[in-house]
């Protein structure tokens, strides 16, 4: 690793720009490539084991010593049909998105209703205060 330094009235100063002191394979591996992979193995192994789980039968879920745990032999769907099917969850879900939907819709009528007004450099606090308009809030219903 080089850095071009000069010393000026006793001061040393650094010229090394942005990244350039990561100029080396073993140190940019080390630095940038190492991390970001342990960051996506910790952020994405959640889904990959959620999706496995999904599709395992039920015998490979709990026996471990047959089995792999990371690995699905003979995949089905008998999980998701169970769940779509024969439980209320279609229910729950269409309850999740109504409120979700009306929740958001909501927020925006209230945060649109209650904004201030745009300030310009002319503007006073004065100004400001005379013409703001009070919060509210709308009710859709």
């Amino acid at each position: 690793m080089t850095a071009n330094t000069n010393e000026t009235a006793g001061h040393l100063t650094d010229d090394v720009v942005g990244m350039s002191h990561h100029d080396t394979l073993a140190r940019k591996i080390l630095v940038i490539w190492l991390p970001l992979a342990v960051f996506l193995f910790v952020l994405l192994f959640p889904f990959y084991w959620m999706a496995i789980t999904a599709v395992k039968p039920n015998d490979q879920l709990t026996n471990y010593s047959v089995y792999s745990p990371f690995w699905v032999v003979g995949p089905t769907l008998d999980h998701i049909k169970y769940l779509l099917f024969e439980t209320s969850y279609p229910g729950w879900l269409w309850n999740t998105m109504v409120v979700a939907f009306f929740s958001t819709i909501i927020s925006l009528a209230a945060s649109a209703n209650s904004s201030p007004p745009s300030a310009s450099p002319s503007d006073t606090a004065a100004s400001r205060a005379a013409t703001a308009s009070p919060p509210g809030v709308w009710v859709a219903l």
